[in-house]
């Protein structure tokens, strides 16, 4: 599914900060759920996002992510040709 891929996509970028060791990162997307569940530590209800999401807070706390941003989907429109 779209939420999937998106915790997917998600976790390579925290990843790829984890590598580099970069910390205090801004995190942005278009995903409500996504950022929402994150930022507010809550598991998804859905069982299939569970895994990804504990994955992402995981590394999103080693990378000590320093925000959570919700952005509209015409303003994420360059990230959204990507996908």
């Amino acid at each position: 599914t779209h939420n999937i891929a998106a915790f997917v996509a998600l976790y390579h970028l925290l990843s790829a900060a984890d590598t580099r060791g970069l910390r205090g990162i801004h995190v942005a997307g278009d995903n409500e759920l996504i950022l929402r569940v994150l930022k507010t530590r809550a598991p998804p209800k859905a069982r299939r996002l569970q895994m990804w999401f504990l994955k992402c807070r995981r590394t999103a706390d080693r990378v000590r992510v320093a925000s959570w941003t919700l952005l509209s989907k015409s303003g994420n429109a360059a990230a959204r040709t990507l996908a």
